[in-house]
């Protein structure tokens, strides 16, 4: 078949100037316009009807376009992203636009002007997100947010792609129907088209294994060649989502990836590594008291308050990580026999490596547990460079094997004392599920990224979620 006749029936999925479907992601461009305007408001109180208004005017008008522009650029405005990885450079454009207005104030050496700059681009980098984030739920509730997807994937990635938009409510994405590659790889153009015909509505997500990967490039191409937009999620392997540029090479076909390492970053890297000594520094001397009380209500059973067990750092050294003893004296004893004598308890054991009713727990290890206060020893491992605020969670050395070659990129960072799997469902998470977190985190890792780590640790603490 001639391959500019390819899928010749397939309709224009989602093509808004083609279709004329609307693009509601411009609500985030009128919303960041009115934090504009409400900022604006806001850096007037005190300023009187001087002739620096008008500098300010022409200053904050200025340079807000140009943020404006930039987050166009970004994506913003016609690319669905969750809010926390929209903040970074919400942040960096209105610092940006702050450092360039203030630098001309102070070239024109005006107090008041200086006053003003600094009270317009605080409040609005504080009112994008805010009113982004009500605009978001406003479409929510009026059902404008949600984008119906038809799913067309490999069998081996169908369920966790199913699972992702579950989780990920924030893209918005609402499953209308799901179609098998596998299935269709004994088609040919035509017939495959008449099947995407059937749900033209919908946005194509196209998402193959290595097995339907061909397919899925021809299916890409010919809808390209239409001016259909849609999602591609090629079968590529386990590379950086967010650590990589895109190479065009005109006029080759297709983009080139280039792939940088995100730990190789020495400045960042001791950036995190004396917030890591001054926060603990400081939490060890803050909760001293809170350490006194735990180590006598520990002891009651006669018992040692800490623990020290074995654990996998860096570079694959083992050192002794330290938590306050939440188990029985006889904990090994008490898991052997359950395991032995209770095949659900088994099984829940081989799948998450922990038991959500572990009969080793003591009383008062059932609630320093439930407010993750077992693990504030950690604080000293931390001090002594063995671990750090955000990492992996520190391995056993018994499941180095478990992680198969996920381990690769575990020991290339210190454990954490939090991390993405502890924001990500901790028990209700599979073992697998922690070793591909732990490789994303290495892969992706940023300061920026510990701090929305740590942000929501805080959060999954004060919810007591997932413990």
């Amino acid at each position: 078949m001639d391959q500019t006749n390819t899928f010749s029936t397939v309709h224009l999925l989602n093509a808004p100037v083609k279709a004329g479907r609307k693009n509601i992601l411009r609500a985030f461009f009128w919303s960041d316009a009115l934090a504009c305007a409400l900022s604006f408001y806001i850096s007037l109180a005190g300023m009187a009807n001087t002739p620096e208004l008008l500098a300010h005017v022409i200053l904050s008008g200025l340079f807000s376009v140009g943020v404006l522009l930039g987050l166009r650029n970004r994506g913003h405005y016609h690319i669905r992203k969750a809010l926390a990885d929209q903040l970074r450079p919400i942040l960096a454009f209105c610092a940006l636009g702050f450092v360039c207005s203030a630098t001309l104030a102070f070239l024109a050496d005006h107090t008041q002007l200086k006053l003003t700059m600094i009270l317009y681009w605080s409040a609005l980098a504080g009112a994008i997100p805010l009113l982004r984030w009500l605009t978001r739920e406003a479409l929510k509730a009026t059902r404008e947010w949600a984008q119906s997807i038809i799913v067309l994937s490999g069998s081996s990635v169908t369920s966790d792609l199913l699972q992702r938009f579950q989780d990920k409510t924030e893209y918005g994405f609402e499953l209308a129907h799901t179609l098998a590659l596998d299935a269709m790889l004994a088609l040919n153009d035509e017939e495959i088209g008449e099947r995407l015909n059937a749900h033209a509505n919908a946005t194509l997500y196209l998402a193959p294994d290595s097995v339907t990967q061909a397919l899925a490039s021809r299916l890409a191409s010919a809808l390209t060649l239409k001016g259909v937009s849609f999602y591609y999620q090629p079968a590529i392997g386990t590379l950086p989502t967010q650590n990589f540029d895109l190479l065009d090479i005109p006029p080759s076909e297709g983009i080139v990836f280039a792939i940088k390492d995100s730990l190789d970053r020495p400045l960042a890297q001791a950036i995190k590594r004396g917030f890591d000594i001054i926060v603990t520094g400081l939490g060890l001397i803050a909760l001293s008291p809170v350490f006194a009380a735990l180590i006598v209500l520990i002891r009651r059973d006669g018992g040692p308050a800490f623990f020290a067990q074995p654990r996998v750092g860096k570079d694959g050294k083992v050192f002794s990580c330290l938590k306050f003893r939440s188990m029985a004296i006889d904990a090994e004893a008490r898991l052997k026999t359950l395991l032995e004598s209770d095949e659900d308890a088994a099984r829940e054991w081989e799948i998450y490596k922990k038991l959500r009713h572990d009969p080793r727990i003591t009383p008062v290890g059932r609630w320093i547990r439930k407010l993750s206060l077992d693990e504030l020893p950690q604080l000293i491992n931390i001090l002594r460079g063995e671990m750090s605020l955000i990492g992996p969670r520190p391995m056993m050395t018994n499941q180095i094997a478990d992680y198969g070659r996920e381990f690769e990129a575990y020991k290339r960072m210190r454990p954490g004392l939090t991390g993405l799997w502890q924001v990500n469902g901790r028990h209700t998470t599979t073992f697998a599920e922690r070793a591909r977190l732990d490789t994303w985190y290495a892969h992706n890792w940023s300061l920026w990224r510990d701090c929305v780590i740590l942000i929501r640790t805080v959060k999954e603490v004060l919810l007591a979620k997932g413990g």
